[in-house]
């Protein structure tokens, strides 16, 4: 029998710290406490983790970009999930716009923890033809429960509980470096959506939300608009074509910027995407100190351990220094 959180998760923002242990997990007001580990596997540079629902087992990516949990409604279907008729999901993505009832589920486990998640949403993914398949996405309305030490590259997940702790460094062998000005956002005190990052974009500056389930970084209309890109250059540019949640799949211009700069690390020249992504004020207009304006994926995370939490605004890279790169 798995282990359940359902009381403890849904108290984890209001929890008080408690005093570390080792100075080296904290400023000296929590502690980590380790919950389940489970190991990973990446394909097509996304980091995919199993996932048990309703005695079967699934390939979901780990997409910190996405709000929401998602089966491909194939999967669904294979998993002869029942429809809930009284919940659904929205999904705004690269794709265009997509609207399901939800998926009822009687049981979910993630590295060995019986989680309280009770339906997931189905959608329009662009997944299963990744090496290997993958039947969806997890998402921050999962993550955000938890502390989460991503161990792509040793091939394995640890998950601690979600307290909003500072810590000086995480247990690693190796070095660690902090993102500085880590946000979120976020639609109340109670649901962390998705991290943002600070980023520099030929001097200019923007936030950008921490998308482990993007194959590469890039930067919305919007935002090279700010930046003074004209629709005659995006349209001189070469494109690619781009799917991923939604029906669609969209053809976006790559621009070569002069510098991005993430944390410490500075790409020169780099080429990115750009992105027709819906602005998000005109969704929510209230929220407009947290709009984001671009994406750091696994162009820029692949290969590093990583170590992110909703509930203490941290990220921190197993990257040792800050170097020179060219994407």
């Amino acid at each position: 029998m798995s282990p359940r959180l359902g009381a403890l998760l849904g108290l984890l923002v209001l929890a008080g710290c408690q005093p570390a242990v080792n100075a080296m997990y904290g400023v000296g007001d929590c502690k980590l406490e380790k919950l389940g580990e489970t190991p990973v596997e990446t394909h097509s540079r996304l980091v995919m983790v199993p996932v048990g629902i309703d005695g079967h087992t699934v390939r979901l990516v780990i997409d910190t970009g996405t709000e929401r949990t998602l089966l491909t409604a194939d999967a669904a279907s294979r998993l002869r999930l029942d429809t809930d008729m009284e919940h659904g999901t929205r999904t705004w993505g690269v794709g265009g716009p997509t609207a399901f009832f939800d998926a009822r589920v009687d049981n979910f486990e993630l590295a060995g923890l019986e989680l309280p998640v009770h339906s997931v949403g189905v959608g329009d993914l662009d997944v299963a033809p990744l090496q290997g398949g993958a039947d969806g996405v997890l998402g921050t309305d999962v993550l955000r429960w938890f502390t989460v030490d991503l161990d792509a590259p040793d091939g394995q997940m640890t998950l601690y509980r979600g307290e909003p702790c500072w810590l000086k460094a995480p247990p690693w062998p190796e070095a660690a470096t902090p993102l500085e000005g880590v946000r979120v956002n976020r639609y109340s005190l109670q649901y962390a959506r998705r991290l943002l990052l600070p980023i520099e974009v030929d001097g200019v500056k923007a936030m950008a939300v921490l998308d482990t389930g993007s194959q590469a970084s890039a930067v919305t209309q919007a935002f090279a608009d700010r930046l003074g890109v004209s629709q005659k250059a995006l349209k001189s540019d070469p494109s690619i074509i781009v799917s991923g949640a939604g029906p669609d799949a969209v053809t976006a211009p790559l621009h070569r910027f002069h510098s991005l700069q993430v944390g410490a690390w500075v790409a020169v020249d780099p080429v990115l995407p750009v992105l027709d992504l819906p602005h998000e004020v005109e969704q929510r207009p209230e929220i407009t100190d947290r709009l984001w304006e671009g994406l750091i994926g696994q162009d820029f995370l692949h290969g590093h351990r990583l170590w992110f939490s909703l509930a203490g605004w941290q990220v921190f890279i197993s990257r040792p220094g800050p170097p020179v790169t060219q994407p």
